[in-house]
Parts: structure tokens; C-alpha cells; sequence
């Protein structure tokens, strides 16, 4: 709301139906990567750990030389 430049994409709340799907899961990560190519930043969101899909997604926007950024506590839902 604070700025009107920035359109955030969730892959989490994009997927979150298929998370008990595990067919899907290569599918999925490859449009998370779609998604990250994208992008100008990546946000990671951590509560407790990073989970094994957000370091994959963090190894790929690394890998491509996007800004990562880490934010502490509970990604909004």
C-alpha cells in the first residue's frame, strides 16, 4: 500500500492448494523459477527455517545474481 512500484508475488500463495501433492512439486518449482527470473528481489521470509523449496528458490534468484532479502518472522497470510 506504502508504494505503488512494487507488485509482490507469492509463490506460496500461489501453490498452497497443492501442498499435500507431491506429483506436482517439480512442476511448481519450475514456475517459482519463472517467477524469480522476473524479478528485481527475492524476499525470504523466515520463521523458524527456511523451508527446502525457499532454498531452492534462494540458490536459483543467488544463481541469477537477484537481490535477496530476509525477513524475520511470519510471512503474512
Amino acid at each position: 500500500e506504502k508504494r505503488d512500484d512494487v507488485l509482490p508475488i507469492s509463490p506460496l500463495h500461489l501453490f498452497a492448494y497443492f501442498e499435500k501433492e507431491k506429483a506436482y512439486r517439480e512442476v511448481i518449482m519450475e514456475t517459482c523459477y519463472d517467477l524469480i527470473i522476473v524479478c528485481d528481489e527475492v524476499w525470504i521470509y523466515i520463521d523458524e527455517r527456511i523451508s527446502e523449496g525457499q532454498q531452492k528458490e534462494l540458490d536459483f534468484a543467488m544463481d541469477l545474481g537477484i537481490e535477496v532479502k530476509f525477513i524475520q518472522g511470519k510471512a503474512l497470510k
